[in-house]
C-alpha cells in the first residue's frame, strides 16, 4: 500500500509532529509513502523527513476569501483541488491520510475523491472552533468546511474521546470513527536534566484559543512565589493585544528540535497548559514522558487519560488561575513506573501502526464528482 500524508506548512505543532513520526515509521518499515505539504510557501519538493510535493499558498485565489458557502469555497479552491488529484494519481496512490478539517482538509479531501482514492482524515483540531476563537474572515464558512471533511472522507481518526463527541451531531451520519491517541517520541522518555524549582515552562503557539492571557496571569501569580514561567513559542504574526497578555513571561524561541524541547521539558518543575480547547495536547504528554507534571485544562482532549494515570488533580477549569498555580507550585516529579507506562502505551511505532491499519481498512464509498 502507498499512502500518501498530508500536513501544512508549520512545524511546531502536532500535525508536523505526526506526519514526521509516521513518516519516519514507513521509512524504517519500507512502506511507500509519500507527502503532500498545502500552503507551502512555494512548489517545489522536499526530502526531510521524506519526499513531499508542495503546493504554493499563492496558488490561493483571492476570492476565496469572499466566500460564505462551502460550494463557494470549492468553486473557488477547485484549480488547487486538481493539481493535488493528479498528483496522487501520478503516485499511483493507494490511500490518503488528509491532516485536518480545515482547508487544506478540504483540498486534500476533495482532491482525493476526484482521484478517486480513499481518503482517511485526522481529525487533528475542531477547526471552526479554532477559525471562531481567531476572528478571522474564515469564520463564517468553517463550520461547513468542517462538515464537509467529516462527511467526505472514507473514515475519521480522532485523537480523543471528547473531539469525537465535539464533531459528532444527531443529524451528521458521520462515516467509521476511530480514537487513537497521539504518540510520544523517544527523546522525551531518555529526558535527564537538572530540575530548576524556580522554573514553570509551557510550550504553545500565540493563538487565541491557547489562552496566552491566562497564561500571563499564572506567571504574574507564580512571581510572587519566587518562580518564573518560560514559553517556547514562535512570536512571529503573534498580534499586539496578545503579547501585551504575556507581559512578564519569558519567550524562548521555538523549535522543531525533540532533543532540545524534552531537555527544556525536564528542567521545569512543571509545565502549564491553559487551552480554551485542543482536540488533542502533544505538549502535556511530552511533558509526562520527560518526568515533568502538566497542568491541563478540562478542554483538552488528552484530559481524559489523566486520570486513568492518576494525575486527575491536575485537571482545572479554563481559567482557574488559582488551582493551576496552586497545583503547578504542589505537583511532584512524575515517577519512572509511569513514564514507562507511557512509554509503553503510547511510544510512536505504535501509534503509527494503529494509523497506519486503520487507513489501509479503509473501503471507498461511493463517490459522485464534484460540481
Amino acid at each position: 500500500m502507498k499512502i500518501a500524508l498530508a500536513r501544512g506548512p508549520g512545524k511546531y505543532g502536532g500535525i508536523f509532529r505526526r506526519f514526521r513520526a509516521l513518516a519516519n515509521y514507513c521509512e524504517s518499515r519500507h512502506h511507500d509513502a509519500v507527502g503532500l505539504q498545502l500552503f507551502a510557501a512555494q512548489d517545489g519538493v522536499e526530502v526531510d523527513p521524506i519526499r513531499t510535493l508542495n503546493f504554493s499558498a499563492a496558488a490561493i485565489p483571492a476570492d476565496l476569501w469572499r466566500a460564505t458557502t462551502v460550494a463557494e469555497v470549492l468553486e473557488s479552491l477547485s484549480p488547487q483541488i486538481d493539481r493535488v488529484a493528479i498528483a496522487i494519481d501520478a503516485e499511483k496512490c493507494d490511500g490518503v491520510l488528509a491532516a485536518d478539517t480545515d482547508l487544506k482538509g478540504l483540498i486534500v479531501v476533495a482532491a482525493s475523491r476526484r482521484a478517486g482514492v480513499p481518503v482517511t482524515t485526522f481529525v487533528a483540531s475542531v477547526a471552526s472552533h479554532d477559525a471562531a476563537f481567531e476572528g478571522h474572515a474564515a469564520t463564517r464558512y468553517m463550520p461547513e468546511v468542517e462538515r464537509y471533511c467529516l462527511l467526505e472522507s472514507d473514515q475519521l481518526i480522532f485523537p480523543s474521546r471528547m473531539a469525537m463527541a465535539e464533531c459528532s451531531h444527531p443529524e451528521m451520519a458521520m462515516p467509521p470513527s476511530s480514537v487513537i491517541h497521539n504518540g510520544i517520541a523517544d527523546e522525551f522518555f531518555a529526558a535527564n536534566a537538572d530540575r530548576d524549582p524556580s522554573l514553570v515552562g509551557a510550550v504553545m503557539r500565540l493563538k487565541a484559543i491557547k489562552n496566552p492571557a491566562a497564561l500571563g496571569r499564572i506567571a504574574r501569580a507564580l512571581s510572587a512565589h519566587g518562580v518564573r514561567l518560560e514559553l517556547v513559542s514562535d512570536r512571529a504574526h503573534a498580534r499586539p493585544a496578545i503579547l501585551r497578555a504575556i507581559d512578564g513571561v519569558q519567550l524562548v524561541p521555538a523549535t522543531t528540535d525533540t532533543l532540545s524541547l524534552a531537555r527544556f521539558y525536564a528542567r521545569c518543575r512543571a509545565v502549564m497548559c491553559p487551552s480554551h480547547f485542543e482536540a488533542s495536547g502533544n505538549v502535556p504528554m511530552e511533558a509526562l514522558a520527560s518526568g515533568t507534571p502538566a497542568v491541563v485544562t478540562r478542554r483538552m482532549g488528552i484530559s481524559e487519560i489523566f486520570p486513568e494515570l492518576g494525575l486527575g488533580h491536575l485537571v482545572v477549569d479554563v481559567d482557574d488561575i488559582d488551582l493551576s498555580v496552586e497545583r503547578l507550585l504542589a505537583a511532584p516529579p512524575i515517577s519512572i513506573d509511569l513514564r514507562q507506562q507511557l512509554q509503553r502505551q503510547f511510544n510512536w511505532p505504535a501509534v503509527c501502526e494503529r494509523i497506519l491499519a486503520t487507513c489501509d481498512g479503509v473501503e471507498t464509498h461511493a463517490r459522485g464528482a464534484l460540481s
